[in-house]
Formats: C-alpha cells, sequence, structure tokens
C-alpha cells in the first residue's frame, strides 16, 4: 500500500522537526558541522595522549623521536577549534558580512547568544569562522545572518546543534598565552567532577611576535575566560609584573615565587605553599588563573598538589601532568617522584593521596579550615572531612581556647652541645640538632596550663628548653593533647622537673606537634585515664665527623695514599636518601689542626665511561662527570658551591651566583681505572661562616645521568636544609 503524495509531505515534515535537520529556506546554508554532530576542540594528537592507555602513553613519552618531532610543531598545545561554515547565494554587491550566533542549549531564541560580525570573503563560495574555547559536554546551537552595510538582514540560516565532546582536557586559545587550559572536568573525590569556571592554569604572557600560531585561514571567533585574580610563580629575576591584557581594575595580582617538585618539600617550598594556598580557600578570589613563565614545572607542580587535595585519582593527576607536553616535553619521573615524596607527609601506612596532600599542607602552616574552605568552593558544602582534617579542625579548635603569653618561653639550653673550634672562634656543636626551633604559638588557660605549638619542618630534631616566671609548679606533665599522649620525663617518670624542662626537648624533625605543660605535685603524679605514656627519646641527628690531620694530601687525587688511612669512608646516597647499589660514590673528610682548613676526597667507584672536557673556569662543567660540593655557616641561608668535572675544570660560587670566585683552593683529580677520583682542599677563612659548618656532596655521573649526594636532596642540589653538620675533630 502506498501514501497519498500529501500524506507522505507531511510525514517527512515531520522527521526534519523531530530530528532537527530542517533549515530555513532561504538561500544561506549551513554546511558543517552537521546537525546535532558531536565534535572535539582538539588535535588528533592531543585527543590520542587522552585515549591512549597510561601504559602506551608512558612508552610513547619516552620515545624521543615521537616527542621530537611533537616539539617542532609550533603552537602544539593549542586546541584545534571547531570549523564553522555556511554558503551563500547572496548577491556579492549587496553582502557585506556575516553575523554568527552562538549560544547554549538547543533552541537558539531560548539562550543569550554570542554574536560576531565577520567581512565577507571576497570571491569564496564557502565562508568559515573558527570557534574556541567551548565546554567540553554542552550543547550549542548556532546560526548565520547575511547582512548589508546598513546592518539590514538579508538572509538567515536555519538553527543547528553540535555538542562538544565529553571527557577531555578544556584547552582554551588565547592570543598571548601557551598552555591554556582548565581546571575544571577532571574526575575528584567521592565521584564528584572539578567545576568550570572557577581556576585557570597558562604560560605567561607572551609579547607580539612571541605567541603562539594564529589561525589565519579564517577568522577566530570565541571568548576569553573572565579572571577575578592572577598568581604568578615567577622567580624576581625573570620578572613578574601583572601581564598588560589584564585590566588592574579588575584583577588582583599575587606574586609568590615558588619551587616546583621536590623542592616544596625544602622549608622555602613550603613557605610558598604556606603564602599560595589561603588564596584558593576565598571565595571573593574565583576566578584564578595561576602560570610561571611556560606553564608546566612551577605551575605543573601546584596544579597536582591542587588536585591532590581534593581527591583526585593519582593516575589521572599524572596523565594530566604530561599533558603540558603539548607546549614543553615534560616526563611522568617528575610528576612521580613529587607523589612519591607525599608518602613522608603519610598520616597511616596506604593512606590516600588525598590524606597525604592535606597533611602536607596543614605541615607548611595552611589551616585546617582553609584546605576545608576550598574542598568546599570546588566539591560542595556536603563533600565529606577526611581524618586528617578531623584532627586538625579539633587541634585549631583546642590552640583557640588559649590566650597568647610570654611568662614561659623556649629557647636553647645554655649546657646543649659540645664546644668546636672553627677558624679561631669557639662554637656549641649541636651534633646534627637544630639549636632552635621558635614555636608558633604559645598560651596560657585558667588553670595555668601552657601550650606551645611547633612545626618543624627541618630534616634534622630541634632542641630548646622551657623556663620562665610563669613555672612555678613543682612539676609538669607534658601533653599532646589531640592524640592523648604524654610524654615521659628523661627519668622516666610521668611529669617533668623545672630543671628538667629547662634542659632540653627535643621535636622531631619533619614534625608538627602540640606540647601543653600541666602543672602537678610531683613527678609521680598518675596519668588521665585517657591519655598513653610515650618514652623520651634523645637524637643526636646526623652529621659528620672530620679528623685532624698533622701533614698534608699529596695533591695528586690518589686517595691511597697514607694521608687518608684511617680516615672514615663516607658512602653517597641516592637522591632520595636510600642507599646506592649501583654507581657508588665514597667521601672522605680531614681537616687540620688549626681547623681553618677542610680537605675532601671523593672516589667514584663505578665509573669507567669519561663524559667530560676541558672549559674555562666557571663554565658548564655541570654537562660532564662532575662532583659538587655546598658549604654554610649553621644557621645561615648563604651558602658556597665548588663543582669540579672529571677534565679538572672547576666552577664556584656563591649560593647560585657564579661570579664570586674563591681565592685560595686546591684540586687534584686523578682516573682509578674503575672510575676517578678528586682531592680538594679549602681553606675556610674565605667563606663567611658564623656558625659551626654545614657540607652537601652531590655527584653526576654521565652518560647514565645518575646522581649521588651526601644529604638527600631528592634531586635539588641546592636544597640547603640538606647540608649536614660536620664536627671538626
Amino acid at each position: 500500500m502506498s501514501l497519498p503524495r500529501h500524506s507522505f509531505s507531511f510525514f517527512f515534515l515531520f522527521l526534519c522537526v523531530l530530528f532537527g535537520t530542517l533549515e530555513a529556506s532561504a538561500a544561506l546554508k549551513l554546511v558543517s558541522p552537521e546537525n546535532r554532530a558531536t565534535v572535539s576542540l582538539l588535535t588528533d594528537l592531543q585527543r590520542l595522549g587522552e585515549r591512549l592507555p597510561l601504559s602506551q602513553l608512558e612508552a610513547l613519552w619516552q620515545d624521543r623521536v615521537f616527542v621530537g618531532r611533537l616539539q617542532a610543531k609550533p603552537g602544539a598545545s593549542l586546541p584545534q577549534g571547531l570549523r564553522l561554515s555556511w554558503k551563500s547565494t547572496a548577491p556579492q554587491g549587496e553582502l557585506a558580512r556575516y553575523r554568527v550566533l552562538v549560544g547554549k542549549g538547543e533552541k537558539l531564541d531560548q539562550v543569550a547568544c554570542t554574536v560576531y560580525e565577520i567581512s565577507v570573503q571576497e570571491g569564496q563560495e564557502k565562508q568559515q569562522a573558527l570557534l574556541q574555547n567551548l565546554r567540553p559536554g554542552t550543547l550549542y546551537s548556532w546560526k548565520v545572518q547575511a547582512l548589508d552595510d546598513q546592518g539590514t538582514v538579508l538572509e538567515e540560516s536555519g538553527v543547528r546543534n553540535f555538542t562538544v565532546e565529553a571527557g577531555v582536557p578544556y584547552v582554551l586559545y588565547g592570543k598571548h598565552r601557551g598552555n591554556f587550559r582548565e581546571f575544571g572536568g577532571m574526575p575528584a573525590g567521592q565521584g564528584r567532577v572539578l567545576p568550570y569556571g572557577m581556576i585557570y592554569r597558562s604560560s605567561a604572557y607572551l609579547p607580539e611576535g612571541e605567541e603562539p600560531r594564529e589561525f589565519g585561514e579564517c577568522p577566530v571567533i570565541g571568548e576569553t575566560p573572565q579572571v577575578r585574580t592572577v598568581v604568578d610563580l615567577r622567580w624576581e629575576g625573570e620578572h613578574p609584573t601583572l601581564a598588560p591584557d589584564w585590566d588592574p581594575q579588575k584583577v588582583q595580582y599575587f606574586s609568590i615565587p615558588s619551587q616546583m617538585y621536590v623542592g616544596i618539600f625544602t622549608v622555602n617550598g613550603m613557605e610558598n605553599y604556606r603564602q599560595l594556598f589561603p588564596l584558593f580557600a576565598k571565595r571573593e578570589n574565583y576566578p584564578i588563573l595561576f602560570h610561571c613563565v611556560v606553564g608546566a614545572d612551577r605551575t605543573g607542580t601546584l596544579a597536582m598538589m591542587l588536585q591532590a587535595v581534593l581527591g583526585c585519582p593519582e593516575e589521572i593527576i599524572r596523565r594530566d601532568y604530561v599533558f603540558t607536553s603539548f607546549y614543553s616535553t615534560r616526563y611522568f619521573s617528575a610528576v612521580d617522584t613529587t607523589l612519591k615524596k607525599l608518602a613522608d607527609f603519610a598520616p597511616v601506612p596506604d593512606a590516600p593521596l588525598q590524606w597525604k596532600a592535606e597533611a602536607y599542607l596543614l605541615r607548611c602552616g595552611v589551616k585546617a579550615q582553609e584546605i576545608r574552605a576550598f574542598q568546599t568552593l570546588m566539591l560542595g558544602e556536603d563533600f565529606p572531612l577526611s581524618p586528617v582534617l578531623q584532627e586538625a579542625v579539633a587541634r585549631e579548635e583546642f590552640i583557640a581556647s588559649f590566650t597568647p603569653t610570654s611568662q614561659v618561653a623556649f629557647d636553647v639550653p645554655a649546657t646543649r652541645g659540645r664546644a668546636m673550634m672553627q677558624c679561631g672562634k669557639e662554637y656549641l656543636f649541636q651534633g646534627g640538632v637544630e639549636q632552635f626551633l621558635a614555636p608558633e604559638f604559645a598560651g596560657v588557660n585558667e588553670a595555668g596550663e601552657y601550650l606551645f605549638c611547633f612545626q618543624n619542618a627541618y630534616p634534622r630534631p630541634a632542641v630548646g628548653g622551657f623556663q620562665g616566671e610563669g613555672l612555678t609548679a613543682p612539676a609538669y606533665q607534658m601533653r599532646e593533647p589531640v592524640r592523648k599522649q604524654v610524654l615521659l620525663s628523661p627519668a622516666g617518670k610521668n611529669a617533668w622537673t623545672r630543671e628538667e624542662l629547662a634542659e632540653g626537648l627535643q621535636i622531631p624533625p619533619k614534625e608538627e606537634c602540640l606540647r601543653l605543660l600541666t602543672p602537678v605535685s610531683s613527678p609521680e603524679d598518675p596519668l588521665p585515664p585517657e591519655y598513653q605514656a610515650v618514652p623520651w627519646k634523645e637524637t643526636d641527628g646526623d652529621y659528620l665527623v672530620a679528623l685532624s690531620r698533622e701533614e698534608k694530601p699529596a695533591w695528586d687525587g690518589d686517595l691511597t695514599k697514607p694521608f687518608w688511612q684511617g680516615v672514615p669512608v663516607i658512602m653517597l646516597s641516592q637522591i632520595d636518601g636510600n642507599p646506592a647499589e649501583k654507581g657508588k660514590v665514597s667521601l672522605r673528610l680531614a681537616t687540620n689542626p688549626a681547623h681553618d682548613t677542610l680537605y675532601l676526597g671523593v672516589e667514584f667507584l663505578e665509573d669507567n665511561t669519561p663524559v667530560s672536557r676541558q672549559r674555562g673556569r666557571d663554565e658548564a662543567v655541570w654537562e660532564d662527570d662532575e662532583v659538587e660540593f655546598f658549604l654554610a655557616g649553621g644557621g645561615q641561608a648563604t651558602y658556597y658551591q665548588l663543582i669540579l668535572n672529571r677534565s679538572g675544570s672547576l666552577l664556584d660560587g656563591k649560593g647560585t651566583n657564579a661570579k664570586w670566585d674563591l681565592t685560595e683552593y686546591a684540586t687534584a683529580v686523578k682516573e682509578t681505572g674503575a672510575g676517578w677520583s678528586v682531592e680538594v682542599e679549602l681553606p675556610l677563612g674565605q667563606l663567611d661562616l658564623q656558625g659551626p659548618l654545614e657540607l652537601n656532596v652531590c655527584t653526576t655521573d654521565f652518560p647514565s645521568g645518575v646522581h649521588r649526594n651526601l644529604g638527600a636532596t631528592n634531586g635539588i642540589f641546592h636544597s640547603r636544609e640538606a647540608f649536614l653538620p660536620i664536627f671538626l675533630k
């Protein structure tokens, strides 16, 4: 049976309306994308980076040929964009321009539209424009109008819809920025998704002539994200300032020079994050954009920490980090080392990454309420509070119940340490224990209890004693009120006498703790029933010994000579502090009887692949097989560096300033067959040392690129707190 002609026409019209394919009957026709198409703004290579299994992506990013070709493409970090095209049969003489209307939702007339007007391209039958910065997973509608010189609509197309591919990075186009993308869209903790429109990341502003490639084939139309706050992570020498494309009347600017990767776990790095994180805890700062130079290292490190504290899965964080490689190659090793280092802050074995990140930020001095505010801003008020934050909130509430006081102070006991002569001065050598750690807070309550809050960010224990007119009771129990623990006295008693309090208390390395001094009648007073006793321990910490030698070395680089006999051999470790099973390097230390000269002997026991060449003083000796010596006075931020390569070439400097030169020194290098060895004589009087000598030794073996160090640097050789004190014996 056949349908009547009018019935078939009605059925065809019904299908067109149902599937949205019916467009205006005017001559202006939309060509692409097809109606109701799913489109992607990413390049094929970017999509491949998101779709490959992670194991395959790791292998691909180790393919130097692939990475080299990737980096050879300018503007590889930019999105591909969506190319809109249409045709018009209107007379060319009447047409002046086209108006492109784009909006969210299915029906264009029901949403607020974005309007773009594009001049007619002479002689082209098919007109086009490039649409950027469309949000993944969103349905859009669009149409085109042909206009004359007066803006009168000559003809109008029908409306088409398209949906942007979901579940991919939201890569943005900005004329003066590369590596520009949204923070939102990533899976987070408790099955949630990071919201769009809150946080952005990018490279620094690129001036004219340096900006990413332009899309010259057709006009670019798209929206630039609105930003309320710009956070600049660049260092002082990189001239941080608010970029000229941001209006200073509308954008607030923060310059916080920041560390990256494992550098964030140093004292300076933790101070960076203490300043950085609270910016993300205030609703009035949003939307926020943060950047460094290329938006890769410092920006990538901050991004992974923010993602971690929001509960994003570790594998997704790793994938997001190497997505930066479309702008500047980055490898999994950097992010993996950083995430692995967070395990040092794990509150319990096998703690989730979120708990480790929270514990790290708390150790930096970030308040629990600030972490909580950031989580709820991004994930909602009902996002569960972790055990780490529960304890931290209780701690902060407990501290708030005390009134600040100066009646009791925490200071260095006069009896601590051993006397040591160095360059004619006598110092109190603490045996690797930091002399003093000022409490972050000292307070008293109505019961006469004194509370002290400590944050020891150093890798060594800190020592001090309590004294002051407020200590009037016969004895004091030393409690940890949140964890319900009592620290027993050095005599094993439940409470400390005033003499024991003054003699010294050690704060463990890399730890935050409360110390509550509760007055009692005697050291034998019983513990509160809910508290657990913790025995007192004294730790000397790590330190080095340089033995005095009457004679001098032969200065031929031979460490088998009599001078070095009997001098203890110290084995350098891997950069994380673990023993080195291969690529072993040894260190010997000695001094003269006057303790004003340091002798160093270093031997590479397993390096028979020489990579080195003769260089001028202060040239790039770090590109060869080399050994680096770092020296400073205890408690001083200023340090000195000496690098010697396998060919005997020297670089010396003060901090990172290679223009500073040593005036007195002697060096010798010797090939040993299995490796090579170095001797160094360094008079200490030319260094401004205002405390006991501290040292780190770091080495590099090429072509393997294997690093070794004395104090664990985690790859950041200039890490000041990795220095170890030397007792000149």
